[in-house]
């Protein structure tokens, strides 16, 4: 732990509530330059909310004590925390996938007094840039073009650009691979050693202490301790997040394995598949694992009907099908979590009771086609419970909860139209220790009714303790499938880097 180093932001006595219900109380952050500071929590814990606050893109509750570089304010917004040199990276990135990347990282100028739109320097400014950080990307791509991991990267060189001193990263590593997650790590170390104070807010404890200097953990709003890295251990944190010690590790659905649900015959999609052939069956979780760029949500995709096969046979329950658009899944009675759940899944402005109830209207209505509004109530008040969705309020927007939040909202949806086959991508993506027992609890649940689940994850230890069959892609096509029992970590990893050389 660094010690002595010039405090940049103290945020003090910090509060907030909505619509009555408060979600911070009291709470206190203290970012130092050249120190990263961990900010851990369960979903719902008021994490996003405080750094919300930091950014100036919501206002505490009175009473609050804010000091930005020296200087203490009444209040902020987010054009003078940018100017002051504060970073925020969201998850959902915030970038411009319509525009390129040079253009993404030139607007960035506009605060060095640089907004005027000038290509070519713009091009030569996201060049250094890139080779600063030693990202190999074509400046001259659009962003809707580059890999969700690849945007996570863009969107942290983005943060750089703009030589800001105090840099928030929300879960940036959700979406890297191991490549990508070392280079990430390297330019953590040197923006440190360039005396930035970074926040770093992760669910993977392993990371936090691989390269935090201290740690914070917030639980129901409020501050519950703080220190250095060296004072605690997984444990310790874990059990200051829930407030208990837990012992918790994901078991497979027992059992044989039963009738074909899914059956996928040399599926060719795009330039990313060469054709894949595999089966989910009725009481088995199947794994599908490789590295970001392997084809495993390309494949996804086409099996949603989001993207057209270009060859290959679908089966649904024995009988081939022709999908060929998302409402033909639907009509086939197959559902999807996608891995970006903030543009593909959740609807932005819409309630959690919307969010949650849209794919199961069916169940819903009466006979002249209504809502009934005591069915979706007790709908919405039974997963909302299950789920344990921070805040309980159905009214509440949807897009304005955490990402572990959303992605239970998420999941709620697809839980009550009770799928055949349920494809989840990424599930436990930025998701707390808690969230993500429940998550595991919930797949296991739908494989032993009979719903075929399809789990895609770049998370080697979930897919073991998880899955009953793995499948690992590279290269867009499955070169090796096999068992928890038969693999370790390591040789899937071997598999994944390596293929099976055929």
């Amino acid at each position: 732990m660094r010690t002595g180093s010039e405090t940049l932001i103290a945020l003090d006595h910090v509060s907030k509530t909505y619509s009555g219900i408060t979600v911070l109380r009291d709470a206190s952050i203290e970012i130092r330059a050249g120190e990263v500071l961990a900010l851990v929590g369960e979903n719902g814990a008021g994490k996003s909310t405080l750094i919300k606050i930091l950014s100036g893109a919501e206002h505490p509750d009175p009473g609050a004590q804010l000091t930005y570089f020296g200087q203490t304010h009444d209040a902020v917004d987010p054009v003078r925390t940018l100017h002051w040199g504060v970073s925020v990276i969201y998850q959902d990135l915030s970038l411009f996938p319509n525009l390129t990347v040079a253009e993404n990282l030139g607007f960035t100028r506009a605060r060095e007094g640089h907004g005027v739109y000038r290509p070519s320097a713009w091009r030569s400014a996201a060049v250094e840039v890139l080779e600063r950080l030693g990202l190999d990307f074509d400046v001259d791509a659009p962003v809707e073009t580059l890999s969700f991991g690849q945007q996570q990267m863009l969107a942290i060189a983005r943060a750089v650009a703009t030589e800001a001193r105090v840099i928030v990263m929300d879960e940036p590593t959700s979406a890297l691979s191991a490549v990508e997650t070392e280079i990430l790590y390297r330019i953590v170390d040197e923006l440190r050693a360039a005396q930035v104070g970074i926040v770093f807010i992760s669910h993977k404890l392993d990371e936090v202490f691989r390269i935090c200097d201290r740690v914070m953990v917030l639980r129901d709003g409020q501050v519950v301790t703080t220190g250095g890295i060296p004072d605690f251990t997984q444990d310790d944190l874990i059990a200051a997040m829930v407030g208990r010690r837990t012992e918790y590790a994901a078991s497979r659905v027992e059992g044989e394995a039963g009738e074909e649900i899914l059956g996928v015959d040399d599926l060719l999609v795009g330039g990313t598949t060469q054709g894949v052939s595999f089966s989910v069956r009725r009481n088995e979780i199947v794994a599908i694992t490789g590295l970001v760029g392997s084809g495993r949500t390309e494949l996804a995709h086409t099996i949603f009907g989001m993207t057209p096969a270009r060859s290959g046979r679908l089966r649904v329950d024995g009988k081939e099908v022709v999908i060929g658009s998302p409402a033909d899944a639907l009509a086939h009675g197959i559902g999807y979590l996608p891995e970006d759940r903030r543009l593909q899944g959740i609807f932005a402005g819409h309630s959690i009771r919307t969010n949650a109830t849209v794919a199961a209207l069916d169940r819903l209505v009466d006979r002249f086609r209504r809502i009934v509004p005591r069915k979706e109530d007790a709908l919405v008040a039974r997963y909302t419970r299950d789920l344990d969705i921070r805040p309980a309020l159905p009214s509440a927007d949807a897009s304005t909860l955490s990402g572990g939040n959303q992605q239970k909202v998420l999941l709620a949806r697809w839980m009550a139209a009770e799928p055949r086959l349920l494809i989840v991508d990424e599930p436990t993506s930025g998701v707390d220790i808690g969230a993500k027992r429940e998550i595991h609890r919930l797949l296991q649940g739908l494989a032993a009714s009979g719903t075929g689940v399809l789990v895609i994850s770049s998370e080697l230890s979930e897919v073991l303790a998880l899955a009953n069959r793995i499948l690992v892609m590279r290269g867009g096509r499955i070169v090796g499938e096999t068992t928890p029992g038969e693999s370790t970590q390591e040789s899937i990893l071997t598999l994944e880097l390596q293929g099976d050389h055929q």
